[in-house]
Parts: structure tokens; C-alpha cells; sequence
């Protein structure tokens, strides 16, 4: 990029509107209960409706894929815990980031 001065991280967060870099508790609770939902939801109609049958499996495998792809869901928001994106309070990014980390067997204080 010959000629092209690169913009500072400074001028590019100068860009984007004040507003996103505000932390709201309820925004980020109410994508914490949609994920949550989701995926129990789907967990809860996959035990209810596919029999466990050998014949199944391969249904049970493309239930693992989606309800793991949603799931990952759960997985960012906890991540994001981590960069301190919930909340002011570290205790409560620490709490829920570990809160939502364990159960998807992922380390949330090793990194």
C-alpha cells in the first residue's frame, strides 16, 4: 500500500459510534437467555423425539453438529466474559464467563 497512510487504532475507534463501546448488562443477559434457550431447547426436542437406536445415529450426529453450532453461542458470550465486554465488575465477568464455560468443558482462567 504504497503511498497510503495506515490508520491509527485511535482514528479507526474514532469511526465507530460511542454507543458500542457501552456495556449493557441486560442487552448482553437477554443474547445469554436466547443462546441458553436455543439450546436447551433443541437438546430437549432431540431426547424427546429421536429414539436411542443404533439406526439413529446418524441423526444424532447432525443433532450434535446443530446444537453444537448453537451452542457456540454460549461459548462467545462467555469468551467475552474474559475480554470484560459484560460488565464493569470483574467479579461478575469472571463469574458468569466461568459459569457458562464449564459446562462446555472449556477452561475460561487458563487463558
Amino acid at each position: 500500500m504504497e503511498g497510503k497512510e495506515i490508520p491509527s487504532l485511535e482514528t479507526i475507534k474514532s469511526w465507530i459510534p460511542k454507543e458500542c463501546f457501552e456495556k449493557c448488562e441486560i442487552t448482553f443477559l437477554v443474547s445469554l437467555g436466547f443462546s441458553l434457550s436455543l439450546t436447551l431447547g433443541v437438546a430437549y426436542l432431540a431426547h424427546t423425539f429421536i429414539p436411542l437406536e443404533v439406526m439413529y445415529i446418524p441423526i444424532w450426529i447432525a443433532y450434535a453438529v446443530v446444537n453444537g453450532t448453537i451452542a457456540t453461542g454460549l461459548w462467545v458470550l462467555g469468551h467475552e466474559c474474559g475480554h470484560k465486554a459484560f460488565s464493569n465488575n470483574d467479579l461478575l465477568n469472571d463469574g458468569l464467563g466461568f459459569i457458562l464455560h464449564t459446562p462446555l468443558l472449556v477452561p475460561y482462567f487458563s487463558w
